[in-house]
């Protein structure tokens, strides 16, 4: 139904806080439709596929048309409930769409790729269908055509960029033009006769998990952005955010938020167990793109070795990736990939710069693997790009990272001027700033920072040797995260066609196959590592890697660098600490028995320091504060911080019991540790004038703001004194520009 809700402007400056009345605004009804479908065997390569569409909003009575062959046009079949079947099928993915078409005429489509999956082989855990596919991102020129390489730029180098989520619309096609078009025209200038090949890299069908997310979920991502907009200790909500987009959230759901979340501001939003698990359903989809970017990275990586080994790309010049968002995570495996790719005449392709625009949490192994630092570009970022402040100590010394707060979150995918696309806005403006830009003159406030990083440009290029081997990892990056050992995995059970030899496993397809061990994650676990094979080539399979019945964690695939030798795969495994479940690893059949691929050098990675707060996780075990917060109980202060310096408990916020929490305490210049040692009001005296002196007990050194207001919860105040020097015991400052006539006052005293 329709809804009405009440908006509140506020005006804060220096002297005082205006809140107006409120107002309201009504928000008619949008409708939304949903997919699901079951898959069920109904003889020896046949299927009958269940299609379900529900709707939410819109006005009733409703049609539905389904498109069941992928050509755009709805009506292969109808009805809110339909059986599509599907004869012959070898296993694979296939594209479906719904249309719905309300009443009045309004439309809503839902897309899903329903997974069909052989039988079961003897063994083999329960199936769990994997939530994304293999990558069929393809590359493109400016003008959206077919990409071919102009002869003479091939000796420039070469630039390709990409998208992140939801890229499959018209306004990720128009910013990858304007980017492109502005790199040309920046480099033409600049760099005359020197530009390089410029690509856009489209994976943007393989880009959106729409199809996967319920639209009652994306409102409840709504309710999170609210409570982290309410929250007054921005630094605190930003490390509770990120820890909380870390753990895993399909076994935990429904009590996840309640560790984040004040009891207070819970009661007041009023957040349900469902709403939970909802919230907690859209955030695990980053991780399906993350596993899908990735994927599209390897096919990225494979196209772009065949280019150099057709001579279409000039080893000896630079190579610059550049990736919105998720793209980060494409453009850092494919770079990744081309690290330990085979040699070409004796050299490798090496990328000089991945930049990231706005990616979150970006991934150790594509910060530090390569020869230059990657540079993750954040100016302002979304409740997805945002979950990565302040949590930056996995980025190297000298990488740009700006992050600068909007007054709440926004969850738009949408690539304008604010919100989530502002990262790229804002790189868009460094490389070919236009005076005419809404908001420029900020928004270019960072001079030449930026595209200046190019290798093109004023960036640092990769001296290239004829084995540049060596320069893959620097030891200027080592140290850069939390010191990890490696610790071997061992003692898997095996499904399918799977056997071992010296270390090393082999998985046949005749339908899937694959290993699987009982494991508990180890607290301080960073990445899962291994290395694989595609010794046989296979017609749509790939190696799909799982932990129980959380996220994808990996799909390997068959490509032409996975097929002429070892891949290294180097997985993020943090947030999935303590927990048990099976570890699986599955080569997925498709289509005839043929692939085999091997897989050696299993190992987990674990850090001594799970949290990177300074204690090891041993001492903190000792202490019993929680080795996966560097905060354990929230006071502002760090675990090590606490124990080593300010000497509190970093078991208790406020370690006196006085009111005060230890933070408090140290921006009040008090004693944490003595509850008589408090900042607080000693009253006030009222004058024959009216005037009023407000005394509090005060610190040498600090200085206080003195604010009135007409009601106890300050919704309104005036700073009435401020720059105030304390004096110890007590200091006291005198109102004398009380309104008169006024039946009541309430005065609070701040540190400044």
């Amino acid at each position: 139904p329709a809804a009405t809700v009440y908006l509140q402007a506020i005006y804060r400056n220096a002297a005082a806080q205006v809140v107006s009345p409120p107002f309201a605004v009504t928000i008619n009804p949008v409708l939304l439709a949903k997919m699901t479908s079951g898959v069920q065997t109904v003889g020896s390569g046949n299927f009958n596929v269940t299609l379900d569409g529900t709707v939410l909003g819109g006005v009733p009575a409703y049609t539905f048309n389904w498109d069941t062959n992928n050509d755009g046009t709805y009506g292969d079949l109808s009805g809110q409930h339909a059986v599509w079947t599907v004869a012959n099928a070898q296993g694979g993915e296939y594209p479906v769409g719904l249309e719905v078409t309300d009443n009045v005429g309004a439309k809503a489509y839902a897309q899903a790729v329903v997974v069909v999956n052989k039988a079961a082989v003897a063994n083999e855990p329960q199936w769990l269908t994997p939530v994304g596919k293999p990558a069929s991102g393809v590359v493109k020129n400016a003008a959206e055509g077919d990409f071919a390489f102009d002869s003479t730029r091939v000796h420039n180098g070469l630039l390709v960029i990409t998208h992140g989520l939801e890229g499959d619309n018209p306004e990720t096609r128009a910013w990858l033009q304007d980017m492109l078009e502005r790199i040309n025209t920046r480099l033409t200038t600049d760099r005359p006769g020197k530009v390089p090949n410029l690509i856009i890299y489209d994976w943007g069908k393989d880009s959106s998990p729409s199809s996967q997310t319920d639209p009652k979920a994306v409102a409840a991502l709504d309710v999170l952005e609210t409570v982290f907009s309410l929250t007054d200790a921005l630094d605190t909500a930003g490390e509770e955010a990120t820890a909380f987009v870390r753990r895993q959230f399909s076994k935990a759901a429904k009590s996840v938020l309640k560790n984040y979340v004040s009891d207070e501001i819970d009661k007041q939003l009023q957040i349900t167990p469902q709403e939970q698990a909802d919230i907690a359903r859209v955030l695990s989809e980053m991780y399906y793109i993350r596993t899908i970017a990735e994927a599209d990275g390897t096919m990225l990586a494979s196209w772009l070795w065949l280019q150099a080994r057709a001579g279409y790309i000039d080893l000896d010049q630079p190579i610059h990736l550049i990736g919105h968002s998720a793209g980060g995570f494409c453009m850092g495996e494919c770079a990744l990939w081309l690290s330990t790719a085979p040699l070409i005449n004796g050299k490798r392709i090496i990328v000089d710069r991945v930049t990231m625009l706005d990616t979150p949490l970006p991934e150790p192994a594509h910060l530090i693997t390569l020869p230059n630092p990657t540079v993750v570009e954040q100016i302002v970022s979304s409740v997805y790009g945002g979950l990565e402040f302040p949590d930056t100590q996995s980025l190297l010394p000298g990488t740009f990272y700006r992050y600068k707060a909007l007054d709440g979150w926004s969850s738009r995918y949408a690539f304008g001027d604010t919100g989530h696309g502002l990262s790229h806005v804002w790189y868009a403006r460094t490389i070919y700033p236009k005076v005419s830009d809404p908001d420029s003159s900020t928004l270019d406030s960072y001079g030449t920072d930026g595209f200046s990083l190019s290798p093109f440009l004023d960036g640092p290029v990769v001296p290239r040797e004829p084995d540049a081997a060596a320069a893959v990892m620097p030891a200027a990056n080592e140290g850069i995260v939390p010191a990890a050992a490696d610790q071997p995995l061992e003692g898997f059970t095996t499904f399918g066609g799977a056997s071992q030899s010296s270390g090393v496993w082999t998985l046949t397809e005749q339908a899937n196959a694959g290993l699987v061990k009982s494991l508990t994650m180890p607290v301080g676990a960073k990445s899962l590592k291994f290395r694989f094979m595609f010794s046989t080539a296979g017609d749509g399979d790939y190696l799909h890697v799982r932990f129980g019945d959380n996220h994808d964690l990996y799909m390997g695939l068959d490509n032409v660098l996975s097929e002429s030798g070892y891949m290294s795969a180097d997985i993020p495994v943090e947030g999935l600490d303590g927990l048990t479940d099976n570890l699986i690893f599955t080569l997925v059949s498709r289509g005839s028995a043929n692939a085999v691929v091997q897989i050696t050098d299993l190992s987990l990675s674990v850090s001594d320091d799970a949290d990177s707060d300074g204690l090891t996780n041993a001492q903190e075990s000792t202490l019993g504060t929680n080795p996966l917060s560097g905060d354990t109980d929230h006071d502002g202060i760090s675990d090590w911080e606490e124990v080593n310096t300010t000497l509190t408990n970093p078991l208790k916020a406020d370690s006196d019991g006085d009111g005060m929490t230890d933070s408090q305490e140290i921006i009040a210049g008090t004693n944490g540790l003595d509850a008589k040692s408090v900042f607080r009001t000693n009253g006030t005296t009222v004058a024959a004038n009216g005037n009023v002196t407000v005394i509090w007990s005060a610190k040498a050194g600090k200085t206080y703001q003195v604010q009135r207001s007409d009601t106890p919860g300050f919704i309104n105040y005036t700073v009435v004194g401020d720059s105030i020097s304390g004096v110890e015991p007590t200091t006291n400052f005198t109102d004398r520009s009380v309104p008169g006539g006024t039946p009541r006052m309430f005065y609070r005293v701040q540190v400044e």
